[in-house]
């Protein structure tokens, strides 16, 4: 009965250590272009930029809005974002 205790107390500690590291794995690479801050990255955050963009929004916070880390916001960054929602490559051009 020990035994039992004792291993179904070790696979419990291995399950739990496991999720957490999913769940800290997530996180880290949601946050890079989750500017809502809502642990998603989808249309909503293309909007919410667009929004801050605009004026007609103030940002709860400033991090993940510089999404390509050329240190300003602005429209590469949402379509950089966009771009990662949709699954398309951005097009480099020459400016």
């Amino acid at each position: 009965m020990k035994v039992k205790k004792v291993l179904i107390s070790g696979i419990a500690v291995c399950t739990l250590a496991c999720s957490m590291a999913i769940q800290a794995n997530a996180v880290t690479y949601v946050a890079k272009y989750d500017v809502n801050h809502d642990n998603v990255v989808n249309v909503r955050d293309v909007a919410y930029i667009n929004r801050i963009l605009q004026g007609t929004a103030k940002p709860t916070s400033i991090d993940n809005l510089d999404a390509n880390g050329n240190g300003v916001v602005d429209d590469i960054d949402m379509q950089t974002i966009l771009y990662h929602v949709t699954g398309k490559t951005p097009v480099m051009t020459m400016q």
